[in-house]
């Protein structure tokens, strides 16, 4: 099935290579997104860049970061770290269109490098009149390679730049699924 995903992907990769470009964007964004702990919702700052091949045809690259401090979940006094540096090549489909206003729908590839260091196991004991606290820590460094779904609302402030809004989530194998709510400023440089 995933052969079957990436040749299809790769075909049409090409087409759209040698299509007409129609217009080429460039922006910064935000999203706010969780991590593989349900309690852990975080900002990613992004780079986007984005082709439109014909009237309703696009894709685009996004690269973010996440640098995420914080505690783990049980005893909340132990520090846990989360890094992520992420690429997603997203092609889609403009469902609706509107003058240059757009509402999106597509799926693509997800790799995402993960550098943890969390809590793997937790020991309490009570040694009069002190609490002992015992851990272990597991470190992970990794590549996983997932798919994400999204929709986008693309709108036009003005002829050269666009906001768009999106909605979408990320699975993975390891890491799990990640839903993702973001904001793009765009930047139409033809």
């Amino acid at each position: 099935m995933k052969k079957i995903f990436l040749i299809i992907y790769f075909l049409l990769f090409v087409f759209c290579l040698k299509a007409q470009m129609s217009q080429r964007r460039i922006g910064m964004g935000i999203d706010y997104l969780s991590l593989d702990l349900p309690d852990d919702m975080v900002f990613s700052p992004n780079i986007n860049y984005q082709k439109q091949f014909n009237k309703r045809l696009f894709i685009s690259t996004k690269m973010g970061y996440v640098n995420y401090s914080g505690k783990d979940s049980f005893s909340q006094s132990i520090p846990e770290n989360r890094k992520r540096i992420m690429l997603d090549i997203r092609p889609s489909f403009a469902v609706l269109k509107y003058k240059s206003n757009y509402f999106k729908i597509g799926a693509g590839p997800s790799f995402w490098y993960r550098d943890d260091d969390l809590v793997k196991q937790i020991r309490f004991s009570l040694d009069s009149p002190n609490q002992i606290i015992e851990y272990k820590k597991i470190m992970t460094k990794e590549v996983n390679v997932g798919l994400s779904l999204y929709s986008e609302i693309d709108i036009a402030i003005i002829k050269k730049i666009s906001i768009v809004g999106s909605f979408g989530f990320s699975t993975f194998k390891k890491v799990g699924s990640n839903s993702i709510l973001g904001i793009t400023t765009l930047y139409n440089f033809k």
